[in-house]
């Protein structure tokens, strides 16, 4: 009898820790890349570091294949942001990445203080996104149109909002869109705090196979390259709270683009870090 009117606070107590645990913002690891840490507090959790032995091709990372300037740089500092003229450095990966790895995604978190409730939420990041978009190409002189601005949309009966931009890039056609789902948002958790101040913000989880914040921007000619540079950009005039995920790419004749992560301005590699760095 005792054993049995112990059960339900047994179970209580059981739920009121996990609660807690749940509700704890994620610390940052710095045994993993800066990449790794913000993927996995984001939600993107198929991602994982690599060694720089492997995903490195002996020295010569960097290789100066595109006239644009990408800084780019590990999540632990490889040397790799060397000044304006550092193009950006093709990696070998020795992996197949997953499906969810494979697609570009908005890694965001939304302030509790910006937004009443969920749907307010994801028009809040559509609004950032679009306004970071346009701020951009009209700072480099970038034609462009808004074709649809947070236009409500359905995938398989859940709403998401929908926006799509066309620009010129160097005479080649080109197109930005990206998709906010209003049903894949969780409620506010406190941000962790190598993202934010620790207070209360909605997130928007990546992984889900369809119901993820998606982001292309390319063009119809040109190099890969020259999109990856802009999104960069783009990067830099978004929130602290929002980051743009960029799946590995094919280059003509070049190999491919490792996945980054872009971090207002910075290209994040996954490489894990080791002691001399």
């Amino acid at each position: 009898m005792h054993q049995k009117s112990l059960l339900p606070v047994a179970i209580a107590l059981s739920l009121s820790l996990t609660g807690c645990a749940t509700n704890s913002p994620q610390i940052y690891n710095d045994q993993e890349s800066r990449a790794l840490n913000i993927t996995q507090a984001a939600g993107l959790w198929k991602t994982k570091d690599y060694p720089p032995s492997k995903t490195l091709s002996g020295t010569g990372a960097i290789l100066d294949v595109t006239t644009s300037a990408l800084s780019f740089e590990s999540g632990f500092g490889l040397g790799m942001a060397a000044g304006d003229a550092l193009g950006l450095s093709l990696i070998s990966f020795a992996f197949s990445p997953p499906s969810q790895l494979d697609r570009n995604s908005i890694l965001a978190w939304v302030p509790q203080a910006q937004a009443a409730d969920k749907d307010q939420a994801a028009l809040v990041l559509s609004k950032l996104v679009l306004d970071a978009t346009e701020q951009t190409m009209k700072a480099e002189g970038i034609d462009y149109h808004v074709t649809d601005a947070h236009k409500e949309r359905l995938a398989l009966f859940y709403p998401y909002l929908y926006t799509y931009v066309d620009f010129t890039l160097d005479g080649n056609k080109c197109s930005l869109d990206y998709n906010i789902f209003k049903t894949k948002i969780t409620a506010p958790k406190p941000l962790p705090p190598f993202i934010g101040d620790g207070s209360p913000a909605y997130s928007f989880p990546p992984g889900d196979e369809v119901q993820y914040p998606s982001f292309r921007i390319g063009c119809y000619e040109g190099s890969p390259l020259d999109s990856i540079e802009l999104a960069r950009k783009i990067s830099l005039a978004l929130p602290e709270t929002v980051f743009l995920y960029i799946s590995s790419t094919q280059i003509p004749d070049k190999g491919r683009t490792p996945p980054m992560v872009l971090d207002h301005g910075k290209a994040l590699l996954f490489v894990k870090p080791t002691p001399e760095s």
